[in-house]
């Protein structure tokens, strides 16, 4: 069975809106993980806090992935932070 035109684009659309919908889950759990393996190798006390910090960072970026996607924040602004932080972090070149 083939897609006409507009049917493609609808696919699309809805993949687009499939990803944007599963980014903050995604990267809570990803981070909240890292956070409780980190947590783990300094001891047991320090599980729950790897958990909840990354968690929190987890949520940050997938906020601002899910603002970056869906064309919230601009490319070009986008474009200026990353040379802000280019030059933070390799501050003596240019």
């Amino acid at each position: 069975m083939l897609m006409n035109e507009s049917e493609g684009r609808d696919l699309a659309e809805s993949m687009k809106w499939l990803s944007v919908s599963t980014e903050i889950p995604i990267m809570v759990a990803v981070c909240a993980y890292i956070g409780y393996m980190v947590g783990k190798k300094y001891g047991s006390n320090f599980e729950l806090i790897g958990i909840v910090v990354g968690g929190l960072v987890g949520f940050i970026l997938g906020t601002i992935s899910v603002l970056m996607t869906t064309g919230f924040i601009s490319r070009r602004k986008r474009k200026n932070v990353k040379n802000m932080f280019n030059r933070m972090m390799f501050w003596g070149e240019r």
